[in-house]
């Protein structure tokens, strides 16, 4: 119960980022993209798109994550949204676009949080009360 809260609370708003985002990113127009800083824009337009399209595949991730059942989408979302703000930050920063660092490091953070909660054992308690 306690995992699946913290689940929920950590991937709710990355999920809720993820696909606004992605969707602008899939289907805005450039100029749109460029006047918000999003870092796709430094990269050819289909690999941009591209990226719109798997941000939002990575939200549904995210969400399907917060059932116990499917906790391994949610882990490769985590995943997913490391790998991509390492990469965000990294076109930001050969760009000069430092302000937006802050924010691909506290995406950073909720996703290796999210990880952390999705690997971490589930421990049974014995017949004698005790945690195995």
């Amino acid at each position: 119960m306690v995992r699946t809260l913290l689940c929920a609370v950590l991937a709710l708003p990355l999920a809720a980022f993820f696909a606004f985002v992605g969707w602008h990113k899939a289907f805005s127009p450039l100029a749109e993209l460029v006047k918000h800083g999003a870092y796709t824009v430094h990269l050819p337009e289909w690999l941009g798109r591209i990226a719109g399209v798997t941000e939002m595949l990575c939200a549904l991730a995210l969400l399907a994550g917060i059932v116990p059942r499917w906790r391994v989408a949610a882990k490769w979302g985590a995943v997913y949204v490391f790998v991509s703000q390492i990469v965000a930050g990294t076109i930001h920063i050969l760009y000069g676009e430092t302000h937006s660092l802050p924010a691909n490091g506290q995406r950073m953070a909720m996703a290796a949080a999210l990880f952390a909660v999705c690997v971490w054992p589930v421990r049974k308690a014995t017949a004698a009360g005790e945690l195995a």
